[in-house]
């Protein structure tokens, strides 16, 4: 199971978490393995050059079993997160690439807190209605 506690999200030039955006926090599990909402970004809206958007996940992981897991995040089809789970016995080993380094990390527990930052996409950023997807993936 993966609870997204926080996910915030640039929806106009600032900072504005999914409580601000009138969602509350996103639980992947069983069944219930992606979630999509819409946004909406002002009109002119572009990346790059004077305003870069970003997508910051907060969220806690917790997987059961053994085996591999992502957890990818997209603006409009476009990719702008995925975090690469591997579990064995009683530890997570995850690894991710971001705009500032390629990473990975191990824990001795099943479930761990990651704070992931990433620039969106050229092509995920239009201006009026947006969307993210949040999926997680187990194999």
């Amino acid at each position: 199971m993966i609870t997204l506690l926080i996910l915030l999200l640039i929806n106009s030039y600032g900072f504005h978490s999914f409580s601000e955006m009138g969602y509350g926090d996103i639980v992947l599990e069983e069944g219930h393995d992606s979630y999509t909402i819409n946004y909406f970004l002002p009109e002119n809206t572009t990346q790059g050059a004077d305003n870069w958007y970003l997508i910051h996940l907060n969220f806690t992981i917790d997987l059961e079993g053994s085996g591999l897991a992502y957890l990818n995040a997209d603006t409009n089809g476009y990719a702008c997160a995925q975090i690469k789970f591997e579990v064995q016995n009683e530890s997570i080993t995850w690894s991710w690439a971001n705009f500032t380094e390629f990473g990975k990390e191990k824990a001795n527990s099943k479930k761990v807190n990651i704070f992931f930052s990433n620039y969106l996409r050229y092509q995920g950023v239009k201006p009026g209605e947006n969307n993210l997807t949040i999926k997680l993936e187990k194999f």
